[in-house]
């Protein structure tokens, strides 16, 4: 299977123990089978550190005073106390729930000097898959894969800002595979992405979008009948503030950060005069993440064929963090790189604001 990437993908250097935003700190830590089964395997005073250190999902949390009691490491091994629900035959299909317990926000293996532990001490190999692979992800389609990385590591974050859109992202296959939904949807990604205009505001960008996709929804719906995405003929969009009270108040909050983000701009009033001369000022940057976004989610309408609401979701990942950097004075390095972790590493935060938008279409 061909797997492509965008361009800067080469250029991404991680920025170790200089980085602004650790991705050792505030998220769980998942530990691949074929790793926890190693961390398991090994004997002395790190390998009883590393056991101490993880937990299966449905476990429950131990104080802090248990786990410093010496007594722990006489625990049987879990492994035997909870079968994995799949076969394990690949790396993936053999994924068991294991974590590492937090110390407060950090993973235990973050050292005070912004350096990994493990990797220290086992090598970069030994470390889990989620942090080898990490910021990269991979989307596999039919007949190809695309692996990109994510705007949650400030580096990436960077990356996007500073490479234009016309050198950016690779065309995907239009007609490879049987999928007719699949083949629709690559061609008018790459028909974006081509003619994409960075001269252009976002919110010209974000009503171009929803015009194709309410087009390319009806071929969609005549090509793949059984898995039609019905919708009014009139659609709505939300308001800023409507959208920034769900992502507060229905979703979960990750960070204190991002609640004192969203609780600021919901707090001021709205001047979209001054908010649209803060767009012409910042066209490019603002418009190279919105491309990152139709990028990295456009195909994933091949699952459920509503690109409508995969569009919508696309124009509001790039205008909400643009419009919190206008509101905070943030850099937008910082505001999508706090939004991403926020909604694009939360599985239910990310369908939870998927579904916000299949019921705003369909209202």
């Amino acid at each position: 299977m061909k797997t492509s990437e965008p361009s800067y993908s080469a250029r991404f250097e991680c920025l170790a123990e200089k980085c602004p935003e650790n991705c050792c700190m505030e998220w769980d830590v998942d530990i691949d089978k074929k790793t926890a089964d190693y961390y398991r395997s090994l004997s002395g005073a790190f390998g009883d550190k590393l056991r101490r250190s993880m937990k299966r999902e449905e476990e429950p949390e131990i104080p802090e005073e248990v786990l410093k009691d010496s007594e722990l490491s006489a625990i049987e091994d879990p492994s035997e106390k909870v079968e994995d629900e799949v076969p394990d035959d690949g790396l993936f299909s053999g994924l068991r729930e294991d974590t590492f317990r937090l110390d407060g926000i950090r993973c235990p293996f973050l050292q005070e000097d912004g350096l990994c532990e493990i990797r220290i001490r086992l090598g970069y190999e030994n470390t889990p898959y989620t942090c080898r692979e990490h910021p990269f992800n991979t989307e596999e389609y039919e007949t190809f894969a695309e692996t990109s990385p994510s705007v949650s590591c400030p580096a990436v974050a960077k990356l996007v800002l500073e490479t234009p859109v016309s050198n950016a992202y690779p065309p995907a296959p239009e007609n490879e595979g049987k999928d007719p939904v699949l083949r629709l949807l690559c061609r008018k990604r790459n028909a974006i992405l081509s003619a994409f205009d960075e001269g252009k505001s976002l919110n010209r960008h974000g009503t171009e979008l929803m015009d194709i996709a309410q087009k390319l929804q009806i071929e969609i719906n005549r090509v793949a009948p059984d898995f039609a995405y019905d919708f009014p003929g009139r659609l709505s969009v939300p308001k800023i503030r409507e959208t920034l009270k769900f992502l507060r108040n229905d979703l979960t909050i990750l960070t204190e950060r991002w609640r004192m983000q969203l609780d600021k701009a919901i707090s001021v009033s709205i001047n979209l005069d001054a908010f649209n001369e803060f767009q012409n000022r910042h066209t490019a940057e603002i418009t190279r993440m919105f491309a990152y976004f139709v990028y990295r989610y456009y195909l994933k309408a091949v699952n459920d064929c509503a690109i409508l609401v995969w569009s919508a979701f696309i124009a509001d990942c790039a205008f909400v963090p643009a419009y919190l950097s206008f509101i905070s004075g943030e850099p937008f390095s910082n505001t999508y790189a706090w939004f991403s972790r926020e909604i694009e590493h939360d599985r239910v935060n990310a369908e939870a604001f998927l579904d916000y938008f299949d019921d705003v279409i369909r209202r």
